[in-house]
């Protein structure tokens, strides 16, 4: 049987293989290791839509591992405004029902600001904790930090790729993510060709976001961020879509420009407004974040066919701050205190709460935090202010040799509040997967 269950995930049906392994997870080892790596392909998550009441009726009955799905669906999709409050909630059932990636998946809530302040402290204690349960989502965490250098640790890349790649060398059946990991170590040290190689294996063990990250591998200019090949770039994302990878949905979409839509003919521009149509919606429907920002802002810019409409923009930049986008909390933050833009019921403390949200999840935007803070705003986050982002920003250099801090500064009406290409892949960029 779990050979069967490993040739479903490879053909990339996991919601045939998550219930093939639910029955006999309470009691095997083996269902109970597949079942969480099934659960860490975010893309099928939403797929539980329709069993979600026969998931939270085993869950309250005390199934630790229906526990742990109930919690992903609510940490990923965020139906609703007590998603966060559930996913902690039964993420700690299942964590003290004894699934390991469950201590992963709560360190990522401290470590991401979901429960009030970033608490790096929690999210490392919580990572070793699971790092002794043999979770493969807390080794997965620890390594990409690694890869990076990110949440205090020391970026090493070279080891980061040699202890993923340990973990690939054990069991039948490999966590997918380890090879993702080890093409970013790769990439890290030059090796493009290897980084494309390991991001195809992920493909071969359920991850079709693997072929995201192959096509950018492969495809993008690394100085630039520029795509110089087309044709394999379109090839590779168009195979990540149909297996069901969100990000690749997207990737395939950009390739068109809002120059070359306009040179279109009518009947094209609305095939290809209705396929951005159906694109996005779909990939925010599995939790992508990206998705909602980009929907967000061909609102706002009346790209690709779309109307110009501020009122659905901001609507969807908040959606993309709800799924963990830093560059949809920037944007909305933005509509209000920049442009003004926003509907007239959102208040600038929001606004500045939005432009907190955004740092917590990676945005560069610490210069703007700090001139709102010292400007009186964000008191409520006074504490993790003083103790951690202002010495932060003590150690940034000036934007120029002419710059000076001044408490009283408020926005700076020239700094770029979209993403201007020029962040790292991985971590800020349009390349970010949604939340893993």
């Amino acid at each position: 049987m779990k050979q069967e269950v490993y040739d479903l995930i490879r053909q990339f049906k996991h919601y045939d293989a998550f219930w093939a392994v639910a029955e006999n997870v309470e009691e095997d080892a083996e269902c109970q290791r597949i079942f969480q790596l099934i659960l860490g392909i975010t893309d099928f998550v939403c797929e539980l839509e329709g069993d979600l009441e026969q998931i939270k009726q085993q869950a309250d009955q005390g199934n630790p591992y229906m526990a742990y799905a109930y919690a992903r669906y609510m940490d990923i999709i965020s139906p609703d405004s007590n998603s966060i409050d559930n996913a902690y909630d039964y993420y700690t059932r299942a964590q003290e029902g004894g699934v390991p990636d469950a201590y992963a998946r709560l360190a990522a809530m401290f470590r991401d600001g979901d429960l009030g302040e970033v608490d790096l402290r929690k999210y490392e204690e919580l990572l070793n904790e699971g790092i002794e349960h043999e979770s493969s989502a807390a080794a997965y965490y620890m390594l990409l930090d690694m890869v990076y250098g990110n949440n205090n640790a020391i970026a090493d890349p070279k080891r980061a790729y040699e202890m993923a790649e340990n973990f690939t060398k054990t069991g039948d059946f490999h966590y997918g993510r380890f090879y993702i990991i080890m093409g970013k170590a790769d990439e890290e040290l030059g090796r493009y060709a290897n980084a494309s190689n390991n991001f195809e294996l992920a493909t071969q063990y359920g991850f079709a976001e693997g072929y995201y990250w192959q096509a950018l591998s492969e495809c993008m200019d690394p100085r630039t961020g520029e795509i110089v090949d087309e044709d394999r770039f379109g090839e590779l994302t168009e195979l990540g879509e149909e297996n069901g990878s969100s990000s690749a949905s997207i990737a395939y979409l950009l390739i068109v420009s809002e120059e070359e839509y306009q040179s279109f003919s009518q009947e094209n521009q609305k095939q290809v407004h209705e396929a951005v149509e159906y694109v996005l919606n779909t990939a925010i429907e599995k939790g992508n974040g990206m998705a909602a920002y980009f929907l967000g802002l061909n609102y706002e810019g009346g790209y690709c066919g779309y109307e110009k409409d501020a009122a659905k923009a901001f609507s969807c930049y908040t959606k993309g701050a709800i799924l963990h986008d830093n560059n949809a909390s920037r944007a909305a933050a933005r509509m209000i205190l920049e442009d003004h833009t926003a509907p007239e019921e959102y208040s600038e403390d929001f606004g500045y709460e939005l432009l907190y949200r955004a740092l917590q999840l990676g945005n560069d935007c610490l210069r703007d935090v700090i001139a709102a803070y010292c400007s009186g705003h964000l008191t409520a986050h006074a504490a993790m202010i003083e103790s951690t982002y202002l010495p932060m920003f003590h150690k940034l250099p000036k934007e120029d040799d002419n710059e000076s801090y001044d408490d009283d500064d408020t926005y700076n009406d020239d700094h770029e509040y979209l993403y201007d290409g020029e962040q790292e892949v991985g971590e800020d960029d349009w390349s970010a997967p949604a939340k893993e």
